[in-house]
């Protein structure tokens, strides 16, 4: 079910406008499409959810965005930048109380 629901939550951000829940759904679609073999493209649409996320300012979706855009950065990018991104991220997931994914900096400690 997550390829449609994605799907269906680009689509929907593109026929009507971007909201802060954009950002998920473009995170996704990035992991999706790197997961089918476009490891750039897919690069590219997490950095896209990334730079939604900081012009919304979303807090409650920031460890979402947070933990696909690192899964994704790791293959591209040097650990430093991913490590830096991910404190950043985790500072805020913790400020917003995500206890699903405040848990992700286990993973990375």
């Amino acid at each position: 079910m997550l390829p449609l629901v994605t799907i269906k939550m680009v689509k929907f951000s593109l026929e009507h406008s971007l909201s802060p829940m954009s950002a998920v759904g473009i995170a996704y679609f990035g992991c999706l499409v790197a997961r089918l073999g476009d490891l750039r493209g897919g690069y590219r649409f997490t950095k896209l959810a990334t730079a939604l996320l900081n012009k919304f300012g979303n807090n409650e979706i920031a460890g979402e965005v947070v933990s696909l855009t690192a899964a994704i950065q790791t293959y591209i990018e040097p650990w430093q930048v991913v490590n830096e991104d991910l404190e950043k991220g985790i500072a805020v997931t913790m400020k917003a109380e995500d206890m699903h994914c405040a848990r992700f900096r286990d993973y990375w400690d």
